[in-house]
C-alpha cells in the first residue's frame, strides 16, 4: 500500500499543473460493480455518467468493469482486478498540444486511441512504457508488474526502464516484459495462442462492451470463448 499511496500522491501533484480539480475530462460510459475512484474529489462509487478527473484512481473488485470516454475521444477498458491512475490530461482541440498520460498499476485494460497525437499518449507500467501510433490494443499488468500487450490495430512500443525497445505492427501481435529489462515478442510458434488466452480476458467478452469499445478487426480470439 505504500507504494501505491506514493504513486497516487504523484499522480496529485501532476493533476496542479494539468487541469483544476472541478474540470471533468471524461465520462464513464459504462460500469459493472463494483468500481471504486478516489481522487481529489473524494471516495466515490463510479457509475454511468460519473465525471473522471486528473489524478483519479479507478479500482475494480473481482465482478467489476468500467468502460471510460474521454474528451479527446480516448477510450479505455478497465478490466476485474484492476487499478489505474489518470495522470495527465489536455486537449485544446489541435493535436500536438493535446496530453495523456496514465499509469496503470495492475490488471487487464483496451486502449483506443483518440484525437491527442500520437506523441502525446504515455501509458506507464511497473515495468515499462507503451508508444503509440492509431492504436488500439489490450494489456496486461501482472501483480509482479510484468507488462504484455496484444496488438489489435495500427503499431504501438514497449519500452522497458533500461531503454530497451520492441514495436510490434500485425494485429494479434504481443509484446512482453517481465522485468524492464528485457521486452520481446512472443512468436506464434512459442505459445502465443495460449498466452492469448490466459493474459487478455478482455477479447473474449468483446460482445459484452459497448460497441465503440469493440475491435472487431482481429482474429485473435480464434477458438476462444467466453467464460
Amino acid at each position: 500500500m505504500k507504494i501505491l499511496n506514493a504513486i497516487v500522491t504523484v499522480a496529485y501533484t501532476l493533476s496542479a499543473s494539468t487541469a483544476l480539480a472541478a474540470d471533468g475530462i471524461g465520462k464513464a460510459m459504462a460500469v459493472i460493480p463494483v468500481a471504486k475512484i478516489s481522487g481529489e474529489t473524494g471516495l466515490r462509487t463510479l457509475s454511468v455518467d460519473s465525471d473522471v478527473f486528473v489524478g483519479d484512481l479507478v479500482q475494480t473488485d473481482a465482478g467489476g468493469k468500467a468502460q471510460l470516454l474521454f474528451d479527446d475521444g480516448t477510450r479505455m477498458v478497465v478490466g476485474a482486478n484492476s487499478s489505474l491512475v489518470i495522470e495527465e490530461f489536455l486537449f485544446r482541440g489541435k493535436a500536438a498540444e493535446n496530453r495523456f498520460a496514465v499509469r496503470a498499476l495492475s490488471g487487464a485494460f483496451r486502449f483506443i486511441s483518440g484525437d491527442s497525437g500520437d506523441e502525446n499518449y504515455i501509458i506507464r507500467t511497473p515495468t515499462g512504457t507503451i508508444g503509440v501510433r492509431g492504436t488500439a490494443f489490450d494489456f496486461t499488468v501482472a501483480p509482479t508488474g510484468g507488462t504484455k500487450l496484444l496488438l489489435l490495430e495500427g503499431e504501438a512500443t514497449l519500452c522497458g526502464k533500461n531503454g530497451a525497445c520492441a514495436t510490434v505492427t500485425t494485429p494479434c501481435g504481443l509484446l512482453s516484459t517481465d522485468d524492464g529489462r528485457r521486452v520481446g515478442e512472443i512468436a506464434a510458434a512459442h505459445g502465443r495462442a495460449e498466452e492469448t488466452r490466459r493474459s487478455f480476458p478482455l477479447l473474449i467478452m468483446q460482445s459484452r462492451l459497448l460497441e465503440p469499445f469493440r475491435v472487431e478487426g482481429p482474429a485473435c480470439t480464434a477458438g476462444m470463448t467466453a467464460g
